[in-house]
């Protein structure tokens, strides 16, 4: 019988335990581009349009943009996310880096302004038919949460 208790005891303990330091997420859709990723769940949209797509909560600030542009290609998606950074003033910024989703090709950088950790990301379609400015700002430098959302990005068939 103790034993039975020690284990229910210890279950409980370590399912109250491991779950508070993860991020409940859902999944939001901007429907005017028909794409679509996973945020914290306690944010709320600002503004659901063709000019963008803005959410937030106290810990969290995600602004989607679509970026036009006939000039736009793979290649060009570090240079551009980078004179982004440059012309907003984005302090401590990294280096450029690229990755590629599923769907996308993409370049981000991180920086700092007026306290704040900022990720900086350029989406841009595999069949580069269209881009995405993607600013998540956050509070707390080591939050996997921003990463976590860029890497979410899909877009609706």
């Amino acid at each position: 019988m103790r034993n039975v208790f020690f284990a229910v005891f210890t279950v409980f303990c370590l399912t109250s335990i491991l779950p508070a330091g993860a991020q409940e997420m859902k999944l939001t859709l901007w429907s005017a581009f028909s794409v679509s990723f996973n945020v914290p769940a306690d944010v709320i949209v600002e503004d659901d349009s063709e000019e963008g797509y803005v959410l937030s909560d106290q810990n969290y600030y995600i602004n989607v943009q679509m970026l036009d542009g006939e000039a736009m290609n793979k290649d060009a998606i570090a240079q551009e996310i980078k004179h982004i950074a440059d012309d907003d003033q984005l302090q401590n910024q990294t280096p450029v880096k690229k990755f590629d989703l599923p769907q996308f090709y993409g370049a981000q950088l991180q920086g700092t302004a007026e306290g704040e950790f900022y990720l900086y990301n350029f989406l841009m379609s595999k069949d580069e038919s269209c881009g995405f400015l993607v600013t998540v700002i956050y509070k707390n430098k080591s939050d996997e949460t921003p990463q976590k959302i860029i890497n979410s990005f899909h877009l609706q068939d």
